[in-house]
């Protein structure tokens, strides 16, 4: 099976006790079922992510951040940088449905955010995405086509991720 990559989600990785970074990094190498660690390096040890990919030899290839149009705009510029330090090949958006004022975000506020981690992205090599779940505008399925005609009306591409897993978290709520 060449060209595909076995990766073990931040949040997928469990125990019964709270493990430091180096026991993650260990536990998903002395797996051995995983090649990539879906993670961009955490806020405030973002250094210490980066040499434990090192150490480990478990790179952090892909990885996604949950962010807020009208706050996150430096954020994601900061992530992009520690996330290629890190070996991401892919940085994956989600993009809360609520700008920080408490609108719902326009299809014109997600592309422009799109657009500047695009640039950023572009420049250091990191394909990015947007992905559809729970709480973010993608929830809505019908917003996502016309955000991807205006950014590929632009000339750049939009990548797209399916997640099905935010399902699960509705099966039981019947308003849902």
């Amino acid at each position: 099976m060449d060209g595909i990559s076995l990766g073990c989600n931040g949040s997928g990785l469990m125990h019964t006790i709270e493990l430091q970074l180096d026991d993650q990094f260990r536990l998903i190498r002395d797996s051995g079922v995983f090649d990539h660690f879906d993670r961009i390096p955490q806020p405030v040890l973002e250094r210490e992510y980066v040499e434990a990919s090192n150490r480990f030899g478990i790179p952090l290839t892909t990885g996604l951040w949950t962010y807020q149009i009208g706050r996150d705009e430096k954020l994601v510029e900061h992530n992009l940088p520690w996330a290629k330090k890190a070996g991401a090949q892919c940085h994956n958006l989600m993009i809360l449905t609520h700008h920080a004022e408490g609108h719902v975000v326009t299809d014109d506020e997600v592309v422009e955010f799109y657009m500047r981690a695009f640039e950023v992205s572009e420049r250091l090599g990191i394909t990015i995405s947007i992905e559809v779940h729970i709480y973010m505008f993608t929830e809505d399925f019908r917003r996502i086509s016309p955000v991807a005609e205006k950014v590929r009306a632009m000339g750049v591409p939009f990548n797209f991720v399916l997640d099905h897993s935010h399902i699960l978290l509705k099966m039981e709520s019947p308003e849902e």
